[in-house]
């Protein structure tokens, strides 16, 4: 049985996440460039090293809708992260 519950993703905020992360293209292209910085040094892209860059880097607490960070599936950002730098 499948995990993913709201729109392919765990919960209502990773799916938010990601949806900014990926959607917005200031968002988008800031994200995409620390991915490939942190390639580039090859720094593997974690769940913890994407919550420190969207809660610190981006300054978010909530995403732009609204989402809380707590119940946000990091691991599942860093994937989409890194997916969206290939």
């Amino acid at each position: 049985m499948s995990t993913l519950t709201y729109n392919g993703w765990k919960n209502r905020s990773t799916w938010n996440v990601a949806l900014w992360l990926g959607n917005d293209e200031g968002y988008y292209r800031e994200t995409v460039a620390m991915a490939k910085r942190m390639s580039a040094a090859n720094i593997h892209l974690s769940g913890l090293r994407a919550r420190i860059f969207v809660t610190h880097t981006l300054g978010w607490d909530r995403t732009p809708d609204g989402d809380r960070m707590g119940s946000v599936d990091w691991p599942a950002i860093a994937e989409c992260i890194r997916e969206m730098a290939e």
